[in-house]
């Protein structure tokens, strides 16, 4: 029976396999190659807070500190239930 191919993404295992392989890839000092991977991941599942904060961690030790904010700045957005307007409200 044949099926038709599971999108990147839509299991969680896929997403655990490619943060292991962003986190040897930057093992290995390839940082560039980890960076894609995980940009690629986040373009497919843009609420990953774990590969955000690993590409934020890349961008910090690349001297890329205000891009890395932005990616910080989205992964602790993702994990507020309440949103972020309300909380000016204060």
């Amino acid at each position: 029976m044949l099926t038709a191919p599971v999108a990147f993404g839509s299991r969680p295992d896929d997403a655990r396999a490619r943060l292991d392989d962003a986190s040897r890839l930057l093992r290995e000092g390839r940082v560039g190659e980890a960076e894609r991977v995980l940009r690629e991941m986040l373009a497919c599942r843009p609420r990953d807070i774990l590969a955000m904060t690993l590409l934020g961690r890349v961008l910090l030790g690349g001297d890329r500190a205000v891009e890395a904010a932005d990616v910080l700045d989205r992964a602790v957005a993702t994990t507020l239930r309440v949103p972020p307007e309300l909380l000016l409200l204060r």
